[in-house]
């Protein structure tokens, strides 16, 4: 693995377990997880999305345009995972996709992380560019399509094109992703000014996320060539 590869590789594992601070309390009953793997099991998009580049699956899935869509949070998706998992593929929330992966990332075992994946992708195809992001991130840790394993060009291809992509919709980790891309040359020639734009736009999106601190690491290193 080059040494860019590698630094993605670890933002990537950072990307894919960050999340808000939670309540002390835990919320998520675990005799749910049996039933909201075979809810999503049931479900054919999910796996099927896993198996594409996060870029080509972009809105597949999304809601019609004048469709008001409910707000759900972590904290609701924990508390009644079945009916969020439910509200993703029946009502095509991209919040409640988003948050059923995590309640997974969170709460499920090493086993069952290719599930937050798929998840993550489902909720990318439903109109999720944090789920994009999350879904590109998996990939830097092996969590890859088949089509794509054994072909690390293509792979970084992938990665770098969907973070682009998701930090022009304005997600902050996709940002910081895509400007680490550039900075190294992970799928595309290195670009150390284009890099510099993309950490600033990810603090310029929230300035107090952690993205903006990795961001503003990888800008400190830029400037002290």
């Amino acid at each position: 693995m080059t040494r860019g590869a590698a630094i993605l590789a670890a933002i990537a594992a950072i990307v894919a377990a960050a999340t808000p601070a939670l309540s002390d309390e835990p919320t998520f009953d675990p005799r749910v997880m049996p039933k909201l793997l075979r809810e999503i099991g049931r479900r054919g998009t999910p796996n099927a999305y896993f198996q594409q580049c996060p870029k080509d699956i972009w809105r597949k899935s999304a809601p019609r345009s004048n469709v008001v869509l409910p707000d759900m949070n972590y904290d609701r998706c924990e508390r009644d995972a079945l009916a969020c998992a439910r509200l993703c593929f029946d009502g095509h929330n991209p919040e409640a996709c988003f948050e059923t992966a995590r309640v997974i990332q969170e709460n499920g075992g090493e086993d069952q992380q290719l599930k937050a994946e798929a998840m993550f992708a489902q909720a990318c195809a439903t109109g999720s560019a944090a789920g994009c992001t999350n879904r590109s991130a998996g990939m830097r840790i092996d969590r890859l399509p088949d089509s794509l394993r054994g072909n690390d060009k293509a792979a970084n291809l992938c990665t770098y094109e969907t973070f682009k992509l998701s930090c022009g919709e304005g997600d902050a980790w996709g940002c910081t992703m895509y400007g680490a891309a550039l900075q190294k040359g992970e799928g595309v020639a290195k670009d150390e000014d284009a890099a510099m734009t993309a950490f600033k736009k990810a603090c310029e999106i929230d300035a107090s996320f952690v993205a903006c601190q990795y961001a503003k690491s990888y800008m400190e290193t830029l400037r002290s060539h």
